[in-house]
């Protein structure tokens, strides 16, 4: 295996594609509890390079969790959001984020109890001291909710 332990220093954030962010923000920062700390329209020559969309602009909103890592939402203003042919969790490049809970059973009352679609109610895992789900957030990515019962005994710790 190669790995070269000065190249990646860290995961920073998750980028998501948003429809709207007004909804995007609603179920990331107040049903999920992360700060927003940036919010900002971002376009010209360097974006529309770095994304490969000429003359796009966006905007984007960095809203930190517990442990620092962000989820970077982003709405393009320009350009229509192309929308996928399916929901399904067996698509090639389905992506999913995930989140280690405290609490389970409450968060999942609570973001049911505000509309959100889950695949499942939280299941206890075969293989790990855990109990986990998956919820879609408002732009149809799948979240993963998971609470680790016995950290000592989990697979990858």
């Amino acid at each position: 295996m190669f790995y070269v332990e000065d190249q990646i220093l860290n995961y920073r954030h998750v980028g998501i594609i948003v429809k709207d962010m007004e909804k995007s923000i609603d179920f990331y920062c107040n049903l999920l509890e992360h700060k927003i700390e940036v919010d900002f329209i971002e376009g010209g020559d360097y974006f529309s390079k770095l994304v490969g969309i000429k003359n796009s602009k966006a905007r984007i909103v960095k809203a930190y969790g517990p442990g620092g890592i962000f989820v970077e939402l982003i709405q393009f203003l320009t350009h229509e959001v192309i929308e996928p042919n399916s929901n399904a969790y067996n698509v090639r490049s389905k992506s999913h984020v995930c989140f280690t809970v405290r609490d389970i059973e409450k968060i999942y009352h609570r973001l049911k109890s505000h509309g959100v679609k889950f695949v499942s109610e939280p299941l206890h895992s075969t293989f790990d001291p855990a109990i986990s789900c998956f919820c879609y957030d408002p732009d149809n990515t799948l979240v993963q909710l998971i609470q680790i019962l016995d950290p000592d005994k989990m697979m990858v710790k």
